[in-house]
């Protein structure tokens, strides 16, 4: 009736919004769960500090935090894997990755589960809300544009667009369900990709292999926007970040797809460096040019990870890219913000 749930929570320097996600799980309404904190060499004893926090409540029902201290910090997606294979050796049936800067809603994990096991699906993207306006979403999971961008869906929509007809071709990790068995048979998240688009990697490797990926309306988790990337973001980070989304797309998508889509992927190419120039945009010219040198340097590797993807390819390359979402919108968008009224892009 109630599966197993292990919560993956990697603190790194985040006490306060690790304490606070902590208090909100505490209140949660599903029965069945065990909470891994993982710290990710955090400058000071923030785990002591959490241990320390967790010793002077009362809790009720005895609830059960398991503490883990890195060494180094090992970034976003070797981090949550010391967690999650801990989870997986203690017989958990779902991982639930949660960032510490979220607040939970009391039935968000209750929703999680029930449409798991309502639908079969590998991942369970939930209904980010943004933490500061309770009105607009976060994301609903991410999106798989034709010119190979992940994109977050619903992001900036009213919450009132909760239900969707459509499924993510992905969940952000930063609040997301997975199967055990699916994590077994697929891997956890790929330890290269350090921070930035694990999560698209995983979900594209998962779909591929035949995995669903469904979004759950009623699994709400408030989300600090920005709160724990807003700490390391420079021009390194956002190179690595835009070569991450290339590997994402290129570790898993297959041959028909990519095919069907390089008129667009061609035309991102060309016409986005091309408009930072002449719109005098010089950091977003940097970062695509030096993403994508970072990219080629790293070719071999990315053939080879694709075929040991690819190797294991469920479903049709037409039915991956059924899936798929037009480019034009969402560069629409980008267009009017960027260029028109000169906002700050994700590369800023």
């Amino acid at each position: 009736m109630h599966p197993r749930v292990a919560i993956i929570i990697l603190n790194w320097n985040g006490l306060n919004d690790t304490l606070e996600c902590l208090e909100s799980l505490f209140k949660m309404s599903y029965p069945n769960y065990e909470v891994y904190v993982v710290d990710n060499a955090s400058k000071e004893d923030e785990l002591g500090a959490i241990k320390d926090w967790k010793d002077s409540k009362d809790w009720k029902d005895g609830k059960e935090i398991h503490f883990f201290q890195n060494k180094e910090n090992l970034g976003f997606a070797e981090g949550n894997n010391v967690g999650i294979r801990k989870a997986l050796e203690d017989s958990a049936e779902y991982i639930f990755t949660l960032n510490n800067d979220t607040v939970v809603d009391p039935d968000f994990l209750t929703a999680a589960v029930d449409a798991a096991i309502g639908t079969g699906a590998g991942i369970i993207a939930t209904t980010m809300v943004n933490y500061y306006h309770r009105t607009k979403l976060d994301n609903t999971g991410h999106l798989l544009l034709t010119t190979g961008d992940t994109v977050p869906r619903s992001r900036n929509e009213r919450t009132t667009k909760y239900e969707l007809r459509t499924d993510p071709m992905g969940a952000c990790a930063g609040a997301a369900l997975y199967s055990a068995e699916m994590l077994k048979k697929i891997g956890l998240f790929d330890q290269d990709f350090f921070l930035n688009y694990e999560d698209s990697d995983l979900s594209l490797r998962a779909i591929v292999q035949g995995w669903r990926c469904v979004h759950s309306p009623g699994s709400i988790v408030y989300h600090k926007l920005n709160a724990s990337i807003g700490k390391i973001k420079d021009s390194g980070y956002r190179i690595r970040s835009q070569r991450n989304q290339l590997w994402a797309y290129f570790h898993n998508t297959p041959l028909t797809v990519i095919l069907l889509n390089s008129p667009w992927i061609i035309l991102r190419e060309i016409l986005v460096p091309i408009i930072s120039v002449l719109t005098f945009r010089w950091t977003i010219t940097r970062i695509i040019v030096g993403s994508r040198r970072e990219f080629l340097k790293s070719l071999p590797d990315v053939l080879k990870k694709r075929r040991k993807v690819l190797r294991h390819q469920k479903i049709s390359g037409f039915l991956y890219w059924s899936q798929q979402s037009s480019w034009f919108s969402t560069y629409w968008k980008y267009f009017q913000a960027v260029v028109i009224k000169r906002k700050d892009s994700v590369m800023d």
